[in-house]
């Protein structure tokens, strides 16, 4: 709890009042914990309007939108001889965006699932980044000519088994 704080004024007219429009955004310090913000704002008439309680929570908007991010690009979740390195499985993509994922299974040639990626834990301060000493790759034989993947996501959802043809 404390004052509220004016968010000021953007350095653009609202095109039906001709005013200056609202800054409708805000900053947090990166350590905010998930809490409840309240929001007020003025009205066109000035009137005070509020307040409303809004839930933030960071890390579970960090787990939304990387499970939105891979469900939009899971064609890049798997790359088979990448970069002409013959016998290697690179999953880059899913490792960028596991702050999502709980777990991830997968088979060669076939859809029994019955193997495990193990991904590192999610780092929140640097969501992103590839620990140094993580592999994200494993390599696979000649004779492997396709993978199906199925992830869990942190929120108990699965994907569909996705499979990828090698070339």
């Amino acid at each position: 709890t404390g004052p509220f704080t004016d968010t000021g004024v953007m350095a653009m007219n609202d095109q039906r009042t001709g005013k200056p429009m609202p800054n409708p955004s805000f900053e947090l310090p990166d350590s905010t914990a998930a809490t409840t913000i309240a929001i007020k704002y003025l009205d066109i008439r000035g009137r005070e309007t509020g307040p409303f309680d809004i839930r933030f929570d960071p890390d579970g908007a960090l787990q939304q939108e990387n499970k939105q991010i891979l469900d939009q690009f899971w064609t890049s979740w798997i790359a088979f001889d990448s970069g002409g390195n013959r016998g290697l499985v690179y999953f880059t993509q899913m490792l960028s965006y596991r702050c999502a994922i709980k777990a991830v299974h997968y088979s060669l040639n076939g859809t029994a699932l019955d193997k495990e990626i193990k991904m590192p834990p999610c780092d929140a301060k640097d969501p992103y980044a590839i620990p140094s000493d993580y592999q994200p790759y494993f390599k696979v034989k000649d004779d492997v000519k396709s993978m199906a993947v199925q992830v869990t996501y942190t929120d108990g959802t699965k994907s569909p088994v996705r499979e990828y043809k090698r070339q």
